[in-house]
């Protein structure tokens, strides 16, 4: 729960950082599954026949950083396995409770309401040291959904698994400007991602805020809000998961079977990501509609992965190039 005080924040600066959250317990079951489907993704190279060291004595913070150093392909192709399509590949137990966080849906219930559609858009970020595909260039999460959602809140509550400062590549955030229209972006920015090109950030770019916390924390954002991170200098991983939520006004695409989406539908009747599944969370009046299993939660992200809906979000035009 929110106080009145970081309530009023959070509206003024589209941001706030909540330390706390996650136990230490809650944060090392992630990282417990992460190692996890890290010796599936080795298992899997070794039955191809890869013969490179999988340095079993290291810990979760180092152990793909040193596969990569010694082989990059092997290392992102584990890394994509924990990935998934998209950066949100796991849906085990342990997704399922942080999604179901009750400190984090008691914080969440404060900025959209009591009734809560989690998103499949929640993505595992493996920050690499010294990766050169590692930044996250400035962008707003809006910028990746249908425009019909701009005038919507979505709460984006970032979740660092270790902890996160400016030299391993925390969150950095521009505050006060969820309250504009959305920037314009470009595609074809660093590693396929989104980029804001709008000389309403550059003149802003100066008043960053570092969001640095300690594993566990929640740094809370709107889909409104500029933000970014940069590369990772030290020697560990920077873990972390993205966690994305919603009031039910919002559209979404909740209990909807996926072969019943109509690509030619009128785009503002559709989820704000319409090729990835939402789902509920809290519903006080039909509690009956809430995903509470991980059988559950798991049986919906593999119906939307054995039938992806054919959408494409394309609303920005590519970056220039220079001759």
């Amino acid at each position: 729960m929110l106080t009145t005080s970081e309530r009023d924040r959070f509206e003024t600066d589209g941001f706030l950082i909540k330390e706390g959250v996650f136990s230490t317990t809650e944060t090392t079951a992630i990282l417990d599954a992460i190692m996890a489907m890290t010796e599936t993704g080795i298992a899997e190279l070794r039955r191809t026949g890869w013969r490179g060291n999988d340095h079993a004595e290291l810990p979760v913070e180092t152990r793909l950083a040193r596969i990569h150093d010694e082989d990059s392909t092997a290392a992102e192709t584990i890394i994509a396995g924990i990935g998934g399509r998209s950066g949100g590949g796991y849906h085990g137990p342990a997704m399922l409770t942080a999604l179901r966080n009750d400190r984090l849906l008691e914080i969440i219930s404060d900025l959209v309401g009591p009734q809560i559609i989690g998103s499949s858009v929640y993505r595992v970020r493996t920050k690499l040291p010294h990766h050169p595909k590692g930044e996250v260039p400035w962008h707003q999460d809006s910028g990746y959904l249908l425009p019909h959602c701009d005038r919507h809140r979505i709460i984006t509550a970032w979740v660092p698994l270790v902890d996160a400062n400016a030299a391993n590549g925390c969150m950095f955030v521009v505050p006060g400007m969820h309250r504009e229209p959305i920037l314009t972006h470009r595609t074809g920015g660093p590693a396929g991602f989104l980029i804001i090109d709008d000389e309403r950030l550059e003149a802003r770019r100066h008043q960053a805020v570092c969001a640095a916390c300690p594993a566990g924390s929640v740094v809370l954002m709107t889909n409104l809000t500029p933000h970014a991170s940069f590369t990772n200098r030290t020697n560990g991983i920077r873990w972390s998961i993205d966690l994305r939520y919603q009031g039910a006004e919002v559209p979404h695409n909740a209990n909807q079977d996926p072969l019943d989406f109509q690509p030619t539908s009128d785009p503002v009747t559709m989820a704000c990501y319409p090729t990835e599944a939402d789902f509920v969370l809290r519903d006080p009046i039909h509690p009956e509609r809430e995903v509470r299993t991980a059988e559950a939660f798991a049986a919906i992200r593999a119906a939307y992965d054995r039938n992806t809906p054919k959408y494409s979000v394309r609303r920005w035009q590519p970056a220039a190039t220079t001759a």
